[in-house]
């Protein structure tokens, strides 16, 4: 679908991501201008819950990419039904980009949750199935576990900002912190940017302009309900105005510090969560997922598909994802068998850990510099 964007808009976006990147930075993760448990003003309720049905019914797609789809087709079938904790490609490609920058990765390695390849698993299998359960629930129905969900979420990322913040003294309003506004928004990014952006390369195929406006005001209500102020939502606006402040997001933020200043350390935290997920599947290859979204993002990077069988992984997920993903039987099969396998995967997470636990014994993610958050820049 093209997307045409007016000088106007254009412009508009710019002054967003200035924003952004401007007062968003001194302020907490929580904002005090809304509260995230009542409904806003401009919440359409009959919008919402198209996108839900939506996420819902493309939930599958997202999860092909995820895996990379770099498999024979009988793997193919076998392995998706059991990635239904596996995060969808909107986050975990905007992840593997993020997680590489400092001011996304300090956060996670202060928590201790990502500190090994078990617990990036436990971790990772967990914000699945919480995002699943916003897919499926009202978040502002005290009664639903969507509602307790975004608290909890809001709770931890309050504790874990004070936490960091008031170690540096750092003040609210006045310097630069932690876990801001700007990089909850960034976040959000993470999510679901890719997805707007690279649809196709995702695998949604038919998806129309009316979809995509479900899905960001679905997004934009999860935004809210995660604490992130009107004025630095970045789902706030139409399709327009979003993919363009999107664009920008990617063009200005992310591909300038992943091509200049990678963080080593989020570099193999990212190997390890394909390390993570490779119990369940055995078929992922870091470098065959990195390879693909860096082609298509046109990030340099050195990167070798180093053997005959990564190569034709790669040729294989570029197939399917356009070609096999254009049909809705392809797509109906997969998703009925996910759902099939929900139990299943629960059940078997605690032996998947214990086994990384003693296979990856030795691979510890921590930081090997202290950082200084004055000079990490986000542009």
């Amino acid at each position: 679908m093209k997307v045409n964007i007016s000088d106007e808009i254009e412009q508009k976006a710019e002054l967003r991501l200035k924003e952004l990147l401007g007062e968003a930075v001194l302020l907490g993760p929580i904002s005090d201008t809304i509260d995230p448990e009542i409904p806003p003003k401009w919440f359409d309720k009959a919008l919402f819950e198209k996108g839900q049905h939506l996420a819902q019914k493309y939930y599958i797609r997202l999860i092909s990419i995820l895996i990379g789809l770099n498999t024979n087709h009988y793997i193919l079938f076998k392995l998706n039904v059991k990635h239904v904790y596996s995060l969808n490609v909107a986050h975990l490609a905007g992840l593997m980009l993020g997680i590489q920058l400092p001011l996304a990765l300090v956060p996670l390695l202060s928590t201790g949750r990502s500190k090994t390849v078990s617990r990036l698993f436990k971790r990772y299998q967990s914000t699945q199935l919480r995002v699943k359960i916003w897919y499926e629930e009202d978040p502002f129905d005290k009664n639903s576990k969507a509602f307790h969900s975004f608290r909890a979420v809001r709770a931890m990322h309050g504790s874990v900002c004070d936490k960091m913040n008031k170690g540096e003294r750092r003040e609210f309003g006045k310097d630069r912190v932690w876990i801001s506004q700007c990089e909850m928004a960034m976040t959000l990014w993470a999510f679901m940017g890719l997805l707007i952006l690279y649809p196709k390369e995702c695998g949604l195929h038919r998806a129309r302009r009316d979809h995509f406006e479900a899905f960001i005001h679905m997004w934009r209500v999860f935004a809210y309900t995660n604490g992130i102020a009107d004025r630095f939502n970045i789902c706030s606006g139409n399709f327009e105005e979003t993919y363009a402040l999107f664009q920008l997001i990617l063009n200005k933020v992310f591909k300038p510090l992943v091509i200049r200043c990678p963080d080593e350390v989020g570099i193999e935290m990212s190997k390890g969560i394909v390390k993570a997920l490779r119990p369940i599947t055995p078929t992922l290859r870091w470098q065959v997922f990195m390879t693909y979204w860096y082609n298509i993002l046109d990030i340099p990077n050195e990167i070798q598909l180093s053997d005959w069988k990564k190569r034709i992984r790669f040729r294989e997920q570029k197939f399917i994802l356009a070609n096999l993903l254009k049909y809705s039987t392809f797509h109906w099969l997969l998703g009925n068998l996910l759902k099939l396998n929900i139990k299943y995967q629960n059940y078997k997470k605690k032996r998947v850990q214990k086994n990384m636990e003693c296979k990856y014994a030795d691979i510890i993610y921590e930081a090997k510099c202290v950082y200084n958050l004055d000079s990490l820049k986000q542009e």
